[in-house]
């Protein structure tokens, strides 16, 4: 059985919305979240869950958006349904600051430290997979600098690793 352990509404100015459930189950995590985004002028609506084992490391992933689904696994160890994403513990989601929670709660830096991660990326709002190279620098308790590829945000979150604000994106706007 899921218990909730924290939801937030985030906003995505001009764009649109998302409400977001993490929730414990048994043996890990569940991010679980709708988001209602327009891309280029074309409504999108998402229903998205992610599953993680106890160390935060990906074992599933499920994307509903408008009628394109999109299922993946992972043995936790790097190893996926999909091929050319070997090593790849984490996924990213490309509609949502949700994911961001993963590696921040997976790889659990200290003030000061840095990682770089491979992820299995989403691609939005073409809904393609990459492979990709992120860096997490924890700059505060409750700060993070993200970077990828040509771009860089500060990611504040709250207790649990879930974004408040992103950086020039997203922002909470509700939560409990």
């Amino acid at each position: 059985m899921a218990e909730p352990i924290a939801t937030v509404l985030w906003e995505l100015p001009g764009e649109g919305a998302e409400l977001c459930t993490l929730e414990a189950v048994e043996p890990g995590f569940r991010l679980a979240g709708t988001a209602i985004l327009a891309a280029d002028g074309v409504p999108h609506f998402i229903e998205y869950a992610v599953g993680v084992d106890a160390e935060w490391r990906t074992r599933s992933v499920d994307v509903t958006c408008n009628e394109i689904t999109i299922e993946l696994t992972s043995d936790g160890s790097g190893s996926w349904s999909t091929p050319g994403f070997d090593g790849c513990l984490d996924v990213d989601l490309g509609f949502t600051p949700a994911t961001n929670t993963l590696p921040i709660r997976r790889v659990g830096l200290a003030i000061g430290e840095a990682a770089d991660l491979d992820v299995t990326w989403l691609r939005f709002p073409e809904l393609e997979l990459e492979r990709m190279t992120q860096r997490y620098e924890r700059l505060a308790a409750d700060s993070y600098r993200y970077s990828s590829p040509g771009f860089t945000a500060e990611l504040k979150v709250d207790e649990n690793g879930l974004v408040l604000e992103y950086e020039g994106l997203w922002r909470a706007i509700g939560r409990r």
